[in-house]
């Protein structure tokens, strides 16, 4: 041990784990596992060839890097042999005790025979009852929390889908600057407004793949349905509701289409483009 302390950085340890295996240097063993970052092997290792918990311990606190449940695991390989090896149950209570952030009662019951004594788990027992009445509590007040919230947004939906205003017929789309009342539009509630082929035409480009193509079948659908004799109302509306829930979920002059495009620029490079432009500004 005091070689491999001092030679901590230089040691090849696939060799020294071999070496010490042969010559039956168990601490050593334990040493070269825990620096691998092999901390079940240690601890087994430790409980079942030295008998030291307090070794399987000290190698259970230094796998601080990882995991809650490989952590878990590895005090309860220690749990294990001290509820297997100790006949004194307050000795095994104490130890729970140590750990209560990581082990819990319930952890160890099952380590148990299937008849014992109670009067040593009682408090133990009771304690553990506590906490979960505690955390079914807040879980409680969560949901009643999350209930009311969500009533609240309910609430909120159905008073915006009552929502009317009253519309000019000077008003003109946003997009295309013509009248807004030739054609069928949307109004958003940020005052926006939209002829919908206009606002299909710009959302698109933002959209995913599936997204657009699903866009287009909408419309397509709608065509066909409007070009006959009789519109089966039902699959209209449908399919218009769809097309809404893509296109018009939010503004996009206020949603967060606009905030994806903050990085880009007004115009591109074409020089063409900006005279184009200048000529319409002067």
């Amino acid at each position: 041990m005091d070689f491999l302390l001092k030679n901590d950085i230089n040691i090849d340890t696939s060799y020294a784990l071999r070496l010490c295996t042969e010559q039956g240097k168990w601490r050593a063993c334990c040493y070269i596992y825990r620096r691998m970052g092999l901390f079940e092997e240690a601890v087994h290792l430790a409980l079942t060839k030295l008998g030291d918990v307090k070794e399987a311990e000290q190698i259970a606190e230094s796998a601080v890097g990882g995991s809650e449940e490989v952590v878990k695991k590895l005090w309860l390989l220690i749990a294990r042999h001290v509820v297997d090896t100790k006949e004194d149950i307050k000795h095994v209570m104490e130890f729970v005790n140590r750990q209560d952030q990581v082990l819990k009662i319930e952890d160890i019951l099952p380590f148990f025979k299937d008849f014992f004594y109670i009067d040593d788990f009682k408090e133990a027992i009771c304690n553990s009852l506590e906490l979960y009445n505690s955390d079914i509590n807040r879980l409680s007040e969560d949901m009643r929390d999350a209930t009311e919230s969500a009533e609240r947004i309910h609430n909120d939906i159905a008073n915006l889908r009552r929502k009317t205003c009253m519309i000019e017929s000077s008003k003109t789309c946003v997009l295309c600057d013509g009248s807004l009342l030739v054609r069928s539009f949307y109004v958003f509630p940020c005052t926006h407004m939209f002829h919908i082929k206009c606002l299909v035409k710009e959302v698109i480009p933002h959209l995913s793949l599936h997204k657009a193509r699903e866009v287009q079948r909408l419309e397509n659908l709608m065509a066909n349905l409007r070009d006959e004799d009789r519109v089966r109302t039902d699959q209209y509306k449908s399919a218009k509701s769809q097309l809404d829930e893509i296109v018009a979920s939010e503004c996009i002059l206020c949603g967060e289409i606009i905030i994806q495009m903050i990085d880009k620029p007004f115009l591109t490079d074409d020089e063409g483009e900006f005279e184009r432009l200048k000529a319409e500004w002067l």
